[in-house]
């Protein structure tokens, strides 16, 4: 499964205004803080268990929906494929406790809490012995039913003299929105029908200078802005894509391809196109069949 993975009260205005000027060394609360520490223990405890209900309690509701669906989508063993696989094995990895809490933050019942691993901390949550990089980690939380809920990770790498200024007590770095809670509460999806495919798909997108949506066989996959490579699924026989795209300034190279494989067959490329200049809808059919 793609690590695509899986995924608290306002303050006042007196401690932003010093956030917006680098000095919000002391802006976490230490309630809040141990709060958010603790639902992502407890999420992470689940995780190392492979404790579904556990893991299921652990996350928003909209958080565990979108892994479901993601399961569902490419028709894995959920949630054995995640515990098993490197989602499963980078929590299980991450002890906040042995890392550095920079800032935690809440808004309108969404949290966000800021860790930075240091390159002495040697993080690697992986275990495959990679040269230790220094990485600031964003866990944001949402707060239901009274309690916080883990709802998502991202990761970040940093430059040596950022790291410096992090560990000095300057935080000027955190004043970016990502490092700051929305405010805004996700509707939780409704669980997806299984897909109706027979074969696993590589859409793979190159493209300079140009948004790209592309619609596969009636459904709509991720839109992006130059390289990208999503999961998807062919069906047996004739297969549409519509691709819209619209050109931003630089645009200069177009491609947009799609690889098939069967039950862990070796990927065969099904569909290729190159054009220099593309129209803003092009639709096309491609044939795959691996019997």
């Amino acid at each position: 499964m793609d690590s695509h993975a899986l995924t608290s009260t306002l303050l006042t205005s007196a401690i932003l205004s010093f956030s917006a000027l680098g000095l919000a060394a002391s802006a976490s609360p230490p309630k809040l803080e141990t709060e958010l520490t603790a639902a992502y223990e407890k999420f992470r405890q689940a995780v190392i268990a492979k404790d579904h209900a556990q893991m299921k309690a652990a996350m928003s509701a909209s958080a565990y929906m979108i892994m479901k669906n993601q399961g569902i989508a490419y028709k894995m063993d959920f949630p054995k494929d995640f515990f098993d696989g490197m989602p499963g094995k980078l929590h299980a990895g991450l002890e906040i406790s042995k890392l550095k809490t920079l800032r935690a933050l809440e808004k309108n019942n969404t949290g966000t809490l800021v860790v930075l691993a240091a390159k002495s901390a040697k993080f690697d949550p992986f275990g495959i012995g990679s040269d230790p990089e220094h990485t600031l980690l964003i866990l944001t939380f949402i707060k239901e039913d009274g309690s916080w809920r883990y709802d998502a990770l991202a990761m970040e790498g940093i430059s040596d003299a950022e790291e410096s200024k992090l560990m000095q007590g300057d935080l000027s770095k955190l004043n970016e929105d990502k490092f700051i809670p929305s405010g805004v509460v996700p509707a939780t999806p409704a669980e997806e029908a299984a897909p109706d495919y027979d074969y696993d798909g590589i859409l793979n997108i190159n493209s300079f200078g140009y948004e790209v949506e592309v619609i596969l066989n009636g459904k709509a996959l991720r839109k992006t802005q130059g390289n990208s490579a999503q999961r998807t699924g062919l069906k047996k026989g004739d297969n549409t894509i519509v691709i819209k795209s619209v050109a931003l300034d630089g645009a200069y190279d177009f491609k947009v391809t799609i690889s098939g494989s069967k039950e862990g067959h070796a990927p065969v490329e099904v569909f290729n196109l190159v054009v220099e200049k593309p129209e803003s809808v092009i639709t096309k059919t491609f044939f795959v069949d691996f019997e």
